[in-house]
C-alpha cells in the first residue's frame, strides 16, 4: 500500500458558521455532514474536515479548551494573483484577518487566520519554464 493522508481535521468553534465560511470563501464543496463533523471533498479520496472543538479534544483525548492550534498552515493554491486577492477578500469578509502578505520571485502569498483561528497561505506559485 502506498502511503497517503486522507484527511485533515481542525477544530471549529462554531459548526454553522464554519460550514459557511468554508463554503463561500474557499468554494468547498460537503461530502458528509453531522452535527459535530463534516467533511469536505477535495478529490482522490482526501477530504479536510472541521469538527466540533469539544468533539476534537474528546478525540485527542485532551480535554483542556484553551489549547489553540498544534502549528502548522494549510495552503490553498490558487492559479493567479488576482484569484488570491479576491479569496483573501472574500475571507476578509467574513470575518478572517490577514497575517503577511508576500510577492518574491517564486509567487506571490497572502497568509489569512481564518475564524478558527487556523492559518492559510492563499498562493499563487510562479511558472518556471
Amino acid at each position: 500500500m502506498t502511503p497517503k493522508i486522507n484527511f485533515i481535521t481542525v477544530a471549529v468553534e462554531d459548526m454553522h458558521v464554519s460550514i459557511e465560511f468554508y463554503q463561500q470563501v474557499f468554494n468547498f464543496k460537503i461530502a458528509e455532514q453531522s452535527e459535530e463533523l463534516c467533511l469536505f471533498d477535495m478529490e482522490n479520496g482526501f477530504y479536510f474536515v472541521i469538527q466540533t472543538k469539544a468533539e476534537f479534544l474528546q478525540q485527542r483525548d485532551n480535554q483542556n479548551p484553551a489549547e489553540r492550534s498544534s502549528g502548522f498552515i494549510l495552503s490553498f493554491s490558487l492559479d493567479s494573483t488576482e484569484q488570491v486577492d479576491m479569496l483573501v477578500s472574500r475571507a476578509e469578509k467574513m470575518g478572517a484577518v490577514q497575517v503577511k502578505k508576500l510577492n518574491e520571485e517564486w509567487g506571490y502569498s497572502i497568509v489569512i487566520k481564518d475564524i478558527n483561528g487556523h492559518h492559510w497561505e492563499i498562493v499563487h506559485l510562479t511558472q518556471s519554464n
